[in-house]
């Protein structure tokens, strides 16, 4: 995504996610601004994302001082890692949660809280992203007791193309895109560090080089060589 297009994204997210003149917000728009800004900040597929429990991303949910895991993690089943042998890179693992993605998650989570769509504590296999039925505006056609459903693909990806097309983006990007825009800037945070980028986005060495070759130009190339002082 291009750096112009995700400020405008960000920009839209945030305008959506004000409250209106009756104080109300809605939960729609906190939805899909955290997990928009997940997506782009920690390399989570959209399947991974819709399949994380609320657990795995809050350190201790049953204190009253909760606070976000720096750190969150996914389990093997919840990953697109295949295991066909004891060689073979496993893509389940933790991934990271940045300050932008950690405060929309936040917002996000207190207002499911408020309105009882997520049971609090969370336990085990509930769903960090819940369905609504209505709008989630709070304008009483919302029904907490059937939001406890965890949130489909299909519908994050209409909603992230809905919002895309109202915000008028002059190429919509497809939700994947959000993965690439996170894997890019590791590797060029890492200096094309393949090993890194393979760590960083669960997956393995071949794919993190399709990253790594974008950034790794010729120019680049020339600098890192210029670098490196041999003994």
């Amino acid at each position: 995504m291009l750096a112009e297009d995700r400020r405008k994204v960000l920009r839209e997210l945030n305008l959506r996610c004000r409250p209106s003149e009756r104080g109300e917000v809605s939960f729609c728009a906190l939805r899909l601004r955290a997990a928009v800004l997940l997506a782009a900040d920690s390399a989570l597929r959209i399947g991974e994302m819709c399949a994380l429990d609320a657990v795995q991303v809050i350190d201790d949910p049953a204190v009253p001082r909760w606070r976000l895991r720096s750190v969150g993690y996914i389990r093997p089943e919840q990953s697109k890692g295949r295991r066909v042998g004891p060689d073979q890179w496993d893509s389940a693992g933790s991934f990271l949660l940045g300050d932008e993605p950690r405060a929309a998650l936040r917002a996000y989570l207190l207002e499911a809280k408020r309105r009882q769509y997520l049971p609090w504590p969370p336990k085990s296999g509930d769903p960090l992203f819940v369905s609504v039925r209505g709008n989630g505006n709070g304008n009483g056609k919302d029904h907490p007791e059937d939001a406890r459903q965890r949130l489909s693909v299909r519908t994050l990806q209409w909603q992230w193309g809905d919002f895309q097309q109202h915000a008028a983006l002059p190429s919509p990007y497809h939700w994947h895109c959000l993965r690439h825009t996170a894997m890019t800037a590791c590797a060029e945070a890492t200096n094309g560090n393949v090993a890194i980028v393979a760590a960083f986005g669960r997956c393995d060495v071949k794919t993190a080089m399709r990253y790594c070759r974008a950034y790794l130009t010729p120019q680049r190339m020339l600098e890192l060589r210029n670098q490196i002082q041999l003994r």
